[in-house]
């Protein structure tokens, strides 16, 4: 006797059919369905894919919800968002640094509107009162924001740098005088 199958009946795939065009696989992120080449292709899922165009939109949509802010807080709160997803924010210690980062990056669109050096400053603020930037990081953050310091002319600490200017001009009217 044979085993397996009936009579002349064979329950095998045919050779060129892939199981998995059998089956429909998503992406994890997108929910989107994956193409058959998709699926054989290792490591061809949409974890490693970002869609920022459909973030701002839904972050869009969420902020224009809020009643409470204002458009010009909309905007500014995109822009500091969509910077922290690029750049993330990942300790404390980095803060100072990606404000100045943030001020380089988006000063341009900053500058278009009069009320987003006022959404920067406010926002500068906050993360003085919570002690994540000092005095001389919005100091440096306006500076450049206003066009008054050059980019990079100092590192994010530069409160060293502003005591010792500081100083200089001290000594100088000390001997003035």
């Amino acid at each position: 006797r044979k085993r397996g199958g009936g009579a002349g009946r064979s329950t095998s795939v045919p050779r060129d059919v892939h199981p998995a065009s059998r089956r429909v696989y998503f992406h994890a992120k997108t929910s989107t369905a994956m193409s058959v080449e998709e699926v054989l292709m290792q490591g061809a899922d949409s974890d490693d894919e970002t869609d920022d165009e459909e973030w701002r939109k839904k972050t869009r949509r969420d902020l224009h919800s809020s009643k409470s802010i204002t458009a010009e807080e909309r905007e500014f709160m995109l822009l500091w968002n969509s910077f922290s997803r690029k750049f993330p924010l990942f300790a404390d210690y980095i803060m100072p640094t990606r404000c100045q980062q943030f001020v380089e990056n988006y000063g341009e669109q900053l500058r278009t509107n009069p009320k987003l050096r006022h959404c920067l400053a406010a926002h500068l603020l906050m993360l003085w009162e919570f002690a994540l930037i000092d005095g001389a990081v919005i100091s440096r953050c306006l500076q450049m924001h206003d066009g008054a310091a050059q980019p990079g002319a100092a590192g994010p600490g530069s409160g060293q740098a502003a005591q010792q200017e500081g100083h200089k001009g001290q000594t100088q009217l000390a001997g003035t005088a």
